[in-house]
């Protein structure tokens, strides 16, 4: 039931986030592709990712809190159902460049995030061991 809690606490707060990113002027207004659920979904990537990573080699971090982080908080704060929307959006409307293009962006570009997070975890991890072994 903690657990739980943890995780409501932490979608609260994510899907707060998503929120105030759908609202910035200049990202909402962007006519050719929906470029707030783009950002949102990129960043989240990272986000998850560096989480994960660090969480598995670096940082220390009970279980409550990771649910609360990559569960709660970045589970609501991205958007996979709003990307599918958009994208079947533009579909509709017959935008068929426009649509391949913001497919392989959010794909290719979440695939690059993830793997630029594993080695900003990579880096965290390995300056962390040097500090270690200069004070032992």
């Amino acid at each position: 039931m903690k657990r739980l809690i943890y995780i409501f606490i932490g979608g609260f707060f994510g899907a707060l986030l998503r929120n105030l990113f759908f609202n910035i002027p200049f990202l909402s207004d962007f006519q050719l592709i929906p470029l707030n659920t783009l950002i949102v979904n990129l960043l989240g990537c990272f986000l998850l990712s560096l989480t994960v990573h660090l969480a598995e080699k670096s940082i220390k971090m009970n279980d409550n809190l990771h649910a609360a982080l990559a569960t709660g908080l970045l589970g609501a704060f991205t958007t996979f159902s709003t990307f599918s929307k958009n994208l079947a959006d533009l579909i509709y409307s017959t935008n068929f460049f426009l649509a391949a293009i913001y497919m392989i962006i959010s794909l290719l570009g979440g695939l690059i995030m993830v793997y630029l997070a594993y080695l900003c975890a990579n880096n965290i991890y390995a300056k962390k061991l040097k500090q270690k072994n200069e004070f032992m």
